[in-house]
């Protein structure tokens, strides 16, 4: 057994590794390398036995704003193994190689989303709880004199990329999305049913969601700080067109409604070095008050 880096040539029979564990299937890992501008080769690390690929681990270079500003972040994901292989402590060896290789590029925070708190423990992960809430479509105003909704279009993205920023700056923990090649990849490679909302010849907040059973989950949204019921009236109105019975997202978000509390979020953060005060993971969820929001779009 022989653990290392992947090999460019490698990728194919990657994707097909991960494709074969996880039920998305190859295309879903092919996209999260290619259309991702920050992807790292020498940060995928993996088992091969036999001249065969049996287990992976990836560093995704991603940025959490944090006190106002974006904090490097080493995200973990891609973490696989063949059923005949597990038990073996190939996983465990190969997070260790990537704890490496997140010291080496100075990414003190780490996240996840996972479960196994056991297992992501050993490297020092520790569960924080972003709250979900849920809220009914009679909860949702109406859209209101002077507004439209429509598809979101290309031409829409600076705007976007503006609101976002704007928006999604007051929540601790929220991705950074700085550079366009970000936005004009990976978004946009993960947005398949976005809607805007214009008032005065000027688009006020964007949405992005998917079905989940008789409601709406909310992927991806922003709007002018303030104006949020721009955002809400644009949820209720996509909901109402698709029969939706509730929409579903992140609690900070929904908080200016009658919102129910739904299941809690999966991420885990590891913390290698005092930042903004905090030294433990227990000390910065505690300076978030509460209020972490992340979309599932940037989610690895």
């Amino acid at each position: 057994m022989t653990t290392r880096t992947l090999k460019t040539h490698e990728l194919d029979a990657w994707y097909a590794l991960c494709g074969t564990v996880f039920p998305v299937g190859p295309a879903y890992f092919r996209r999260h390398f290619e259309m991702d501008p920050w992807a790292d080769i020498d940060g995928i690390f993996v088992a091969e036995e036999d001249g065969q690929l049996v287990s992976s681990v990836r560093v995704f270079t991603r940025r959490l704003m944090l006190g106002g500003r974006p904090v490097l972040t080493g995200g973990i994901g891609e973490v696989c193994t063949l059923p005949e292989y597990r038990g073996r402590g190939l996983s465990d060896h190969l997070l260790k190689m990537a704890d490496d290789y997140m010291d080496a590029h100075g990414m003190y925070l780490r996240a996840l989303y996972g479960v196994l708190t056991s297992h992501y423990g050993r490297h020092g992960f520790t569960p924080v709880h972003p709250h979900y809430g849920r809220v009914r479509v009679e909860n949702l105003p109406s859209l209101g004199q002077g507004r439209r909704v429509r598809a979101f279009e290309r031409a829409d993205l600076p705007t976007a990329q503006g609101l976002y920023d704007l928006y999604m700056g007051q929540f601790p923990l929220a991705f950074w999305r700085g550079e366009s090649a970000y936005w004009e990849s990976w978004v946009l490679a993960e947005w398949h049913d976005a809607w805007v909302l214009e008032e005065g010849g000027r688009i006020c907040a964007y949405v992005e969601v998917k079905a989940q059973q008789d409601g709406l989950f909310v992927r991806d949204a922003a709007c002018v700080p303030g104006e949020e019921n721009a955002l809400y009236a644009l949820l209720g109105e996509v909901s109402r067109a698709r029969g939706a019975a509730f929409v579903e997202g992140p609690a900070p978000v929904l908080a200016g409604l009658a919102c129910e509390r739904a299941d809690d979020g999966h991420l885990m953060l590891a913390l290698t070095a005092p930042l903004e005060g905090a030294a433990t993971v227990a000390e910065l969820e505690a300076l978030t008050g509460g209020r972490i929001a992340q979309w599932e779009v940037d989610g690895f």
